[in-house]
């Protein structure tokens, strides 16, 4: 299975997920991953490395816990369900700051690097592009996720609150099912629109043009993260982020019957 610069070689019997870089060329992602894993100490929401070799053939082979199901396959089982989408975001919250904390920036955050099992952890995987310096000069991550102004040539981004736009992002794409733009770009449509909104004052929420209106919490969101000047950025300091939060029976069963038939298995039983 190839997935960005890498190839995953997935065994969710033995719970290991084997991966190497598809061409020389991108050893360098591999080598940072682990570079950067190495760094930090074991985080819930941080996927777990377990080994790392160099192979005379491959080149650098790490080997990560099987992480389970990534958030673009799982959300549309998923979006639109406001309890499910907190809960998944307030993990992805906690990997965020736990990684700034520790002055590292993931750079390519988006629902395909978010993974959740079948017990409900949620874990951000895929370190390739991260950093451990507070600013960047390139272009990083996936385009519909990058800020808009990593796209200005040779500009020294904050890494911090590119991370946090991406979030952003990612939070409108899982509960709505779609991309807010393709780009941030001003040649982009509806990016173009976010600009002069926003230019003439309005809120990111009341800049993002989307058919479905979003529930207040996400509405907050969006105006705490999706600010086209990066100094307006921050994560909000909503109740469901920042309290303690549990599923009622009932929602986690039906959480967990969404991963499981997912992931293939049965979930009646549980």
């Amino acid at each position: 299975m190839i997935y960005g610069y890498g190839v995953l070689c997935i065994d969710p019997l033995a719970r290991r997920v084997t991966k190497y870089a598809n061409k020389p060329r991108n050893y360098k992602y591999s080598r940072n991953e682990f570079r950067i894993l190495s760094l930090l100490s074991p985080h819930d929401n941080i996927i777990q490395l377990c080994q790392y070799f160099e192979d005379p053939c491959r080149g650098p082979v790490l080997v990560f816990e099987y992480g389970g199901t990534d958030l673009f396959d799982v959300q549309p089982l998923v979006g639109g369900n406001d309890t499910t989408c907190q809960y998944i975001l307030k993990q992805v919250r906690a990997a965020l700051r736990f990684l700034h904390e520790n002055r590292v920036a993931h750079l390519d955050i988006k629902l395909e690097n978010i993974v959740v099992d079948a017990l409900t952890n949620v874990r951000l995987i895929d370190f390739g592009l991260a950093v451990t310096s507070s600013y960047v000069d390139r272009v990083c991550g996936t385009d519909p996720y990058v800020c808009p102004e990593m796209w200005r040539s040779r500009l020294a981004v904050n890494v911090y609150t590119a991370d946090t736009w991406s979030y952003g992002v990612a939070a409108f794409a899982l509960y709505h099912g779609v991309l807010a733009w393709e780009a941030a770009l001003a040649n982009d449509e509806r990016f173009a629109r976010v600009l002069a909104a926003q230019a003439q004052g309005a809120t990111p929420y009341e800049s993002v043009r989307c058919s479905r209106a979003s529930p207040p919490w996400l509405q907050r969101e969006m105006n705490a993260t999706l600010w086209v000047e990066p100094r307006k950025r921050h994560f909000s300091d909503d109740p469901w982020a920042t309290h303690s939060q549990s599923f009622t029976v009932k929602e986690g069963v039906k959480f967990l019957d969404t991963v499981y038939r997912k992931e293939g298995f049965e979930c009646s039983n549980v």
